[in-house]
């Protein structure tokens, strides 16, 4: 860890020593605030705010969780099977066919096996649904 750190200081003193150097740390350390408008320093206050788990809303409870546990299960138990649910619903009963294969193929440039894709299209138009609803539905169950 100290060879790190030190790595990290000799990075710092070498680019304050290519040419030009002075003039990012000129502005760096001295501040034009008549550049300031409200809108930054309404995205520096939404920075703050996002900081850090959010600051003084990590101990807020939603459900018995805080506000990333919250996003966390919403995201990972429900949002991302309803997406998977709609994805093979739209590629497996919404596309052609033969998009499909485009698809699969990338446009021919890939080789895949053609006895294959009929598996694979079956499997994704009437299993995956069936299967995905199946899990969806057990995430209710206790």
């Amino acid at each position: 860890m100290p060879l790190l750190f030190a790595l990290i200081v000799l990075m710092a003193v070498f680019s304050c020593l290519l040419p030009g150097s002075k003039g990012g740390i000129d502005y760096l350390l001295k501040p034009d605030f008549s550049k300031l408008s409200p809108q930054a320093i309404a995205s520096a206050v939404g920075q703050s705010f996002f900081s850090l788990s959010f600051g003084v809303l990590s101990d807020v409870k939603i459900f018995g969780r805080c506000i990333f546990d919250s996003c966390d299960h919403l995201t990972s138990n429900y949002l991302m099977m309803f997406g998977g649910l709609l994805t093979v619903l739209f590629a497996g009963w919404v596309m052609k066919r033969a998009d499909v294969w485009d698809e699969f193929t990338n446009s021919g440039t890939l080789s895949f096996n053609r006895k294959a894709f009929p598996i694979i299209y079956f499997l994704m138009k009437y299993l995956a649904p069936i299967g995905i609803v199946i899990i969806f539905v057990t995430n209710f169950l206790p």
